[in-house]
């Protein structure tokens, strides 16, 4: 089982929508009581489709797709951040979405695809990338700490009445 990255095409589109659309779903057992309204907002695949969209043809972002015998399997998106920032070299590269289809979870294709975006940034001189996980997710949490990415800051929050 060979795992393929390339970057994403205008006809791959669906097939991340449509991914996304359903990781949403998964995600969404994730975030606490009485928070996350816009995330849990119904969309639909066309608003999703277009959002990749854009981010296909912004020359500061990344599109990446895996498949394996041709079969799309999961994607990421990555966008150059070229700001300051205090405690990151600039520019950095922040990874937006990771997302692999269910039946091929565990398999590798999230390495892969985390390998294949650490060599873009490399290619563009890029020295930090960095990504927010969900604090409920240890099975991404593992994947990332496996790969040598480490906590930088906690973002905490307080639902005020």
């Amino acid at each position: 089982m060979e795992i393929v990255v390339r970057n994403a095409a205008e006809a791959d589109l669906s097939a991340i929508a449509a991914l996304h659309y359903h990781s949403r779903e998964r995600l969404s057992r994730f975030i606490p009581e009485g928070l996350g309204e816009k995330f849990l907002m119904e969309r639909d695949l066309l608003e999703d489709t277009e959002m990749f969209r854009e981010q296909l043809a912004d020359e500061d972002s990344l599109v990446l797709i895996a498949e394996i015998d041709g079969q799309f399997c999961g994607f990421l998106t990555a966008a150059v951040q070229p700001y300051e920032d205090e405690l990151l070299h600039s520019p950095y590269l922040t990874i937006e979405f990771l997302e692999v289809t269910p039946d091929m979870s565990g398999r590798g294709v999230g390495s892969s695809l985390l390998q294949a975006v650490e060599a873009c940034a490399r290619e563009r001189g890029i020295r930090n990338i960095d990504l927010s996980v969900w604090q409920d997710n240890p099975r991404a949490q593992s994947l990332y700490a496996r790969l040598g990415y480490a906590p930088l800051e906690i973002r905490m929050y307080k639902l005020l009445d």
